[in-house]
């Protein structure tokens, strides 16, 4: 049953990128339904990691734990890493275009 919610929260996710990409555009004036997007996202993401860990400690034997819930945690520490990077170099690109 996990399964599906993990799948479910993925989707989510996928659309809270997909409509908060869509509605930023090239302006610079930041909109009020831009706000509505991000929670969208942030539900998808926030229910996704917590599924996940919900799916551990149901699947996983209790001598695993520790190992298996670090791992998730150092995955998901590894994908905000990654944005921030990726964020970072379009920001500084952007910067050196229109300075």
């Amino acid at each position: 049953m996990l399964w599906y919610l993990i799948v479910i929260d993925s989707v989510l996710q996928f659309i809270g990128i997909t409509i908060l990409g869509t509605a930023l555009g090239m302006q610079w004036e930041v909109r009020p339904q831009q706000y509505v997007y991000q929670s969208i996202l942030g539900c998808g993401v926030g229910f996704t990691l917590e599924s996940l860990i919900i799916t551990c400690w149901m699947e996983v034997l209790e001598a695993d734990m520790a190992v298996v819930l670090g791992a998730v945690v150092q995955f998901h520490v590894l994908g905000e890493c990654i944005a921030l990077a990726v964020c970072s170099a379009l920001l500084n690109y952007q910067l050196e275009v229109r300075l």
